[in-house]
């Protein structure tokens, strides 16, 4: 079961459904869009302004940042404007829904890989220091932050010449890559942009959780300190805040994963794709308030940039 109908599922229809949830999911999108666009933007401004935040390895919490504007700067709004003001702009406007659908798909590999490389840089941080300042050097992190916005833009041309495809998704009520279109596609997609990057992650974080664990047993011997690990509290509390951003996308991401594989015939409800749209992209959303809550120089530059430089931190 390969390349079905795409042509016909690529006429756009107008949204013609009108209930209660579907002006909910309208209004949350929304909320998305407001709050994760104030979020990505303080995390921006944080790590170009905030002189502890300037670091080569905060290049892929910025990337990250630009990847989750795109979702909440531009596709969240329309999305919720095409919802619950003008429910036939899609089919007026065809090549927008296949703009927002493009740069979704682009935005959202992205994501992964950013994290993925961040996962990789902790690794090398902790596991291999001897290595770390000449692999990251702030040169060649921006070029790996580069490589992974030119990888994820050539994926995309898959699409645009129907190996995959782009649609209006009525199920998830917005423009996205053709989950339908080629089942081969979507295992490609899966493959390359969540099991390998997933994969990477692992195995990066297991590593360097068991060399804290081994660091932490020899420095409780008063003859080994010697050999301590140039791990600081800060390092570690760094590590924790990048860690659960790698949970909370695996959480918000996992549903929708789940369903593209195991439901190519389309016989999941409605409501469950909704609920997989509403975890998914509030996953943009929450990035920023992860650094906030965990990480004190993010709270100190937000603070700063709120405030328009009246915050006093000697952390920022």
């Amino acid at each position: 079961m390969e390349i079905r109908n795409a042509t016909a599922r690529a006429l756009i229809t107008p949204i013609n459904e009108s209930s209660f949830q579907v002006t909910l999911f309208g209004i949350f999108r929304c909320f998305v869009g407001f709050t994760g666009t104030i979020g990505n933007a303080l995390v921006i401004s944080a790590v170009l302004t905030a002189r502890k935040l300037r670091t080569p390895a905060n290049i892929f919490i910025l990337s990250l940042a630009f990847a989750d504007m795109y979702i909440t700067a531009f596709m969240e709004p329309v999305s919720a404007y095409a919802i619950l003001l003008d429910r036939e702009l899609y089919s007026r406007r065809p090549g927008l829904c296949t703009v927002i659908a493009s740069l979704c798909y682009i935005s959202c590999s992205c994501s992964l890989w950013n994290i993925g490389a961040i996962a990789i840089n902790r690794y090398v941080f902790i596991c291999k220091h001897q290595y770390y300042s000449s692999i990251f050097t702030w040169r060649k992190t921006i070029a790996y932050a580069v490589a992974i916005w030119i990888i994820c833009i050539l994926a995309e041309f898959a699409n645009l010449f129907r190996w995959g495809g782009h649609w209006f998704d009525p199920k998830f009520m917005g423009c996205t890559y053709d989950r339908l279109a080629s089942f081969s596609h979507v295992l490609f997609s899966v493959i390359v942009f969540v099991a390998i990057p997933m994969s990477l992650i692992t195995l990066c974080y297991a590593a360097v959780f068991w060399t804290l664990r081994l660091s932490s047993i020899r420095i409780t011997n008063a003859n080994d300190i010697s050999k301590k690990q140039p791990v600081s509290q800060g390092d570690i509390k760094l590590l924790k805040m990048l860690f659960t951003i790698f949970i909370t996308f695996t959480f918000c991401w996992t549903l929708y994963t789940f369903l593209i594989v195991v439901d190519f015939g389309d016989h999941v409800p409605k409501q469950v794709y909704r609920l997989a749209g509403i975890l998914s992209h509030s996953n943009s959303a929450l990035n920023s308030l992860i650094y906030g809550v965990m990480n004190k120089n993010f709270r100190d530059a937000y603070r700063k940039i709120l405030f328009c430089g009246k915050w006093n931190s000697n952390e920022i």
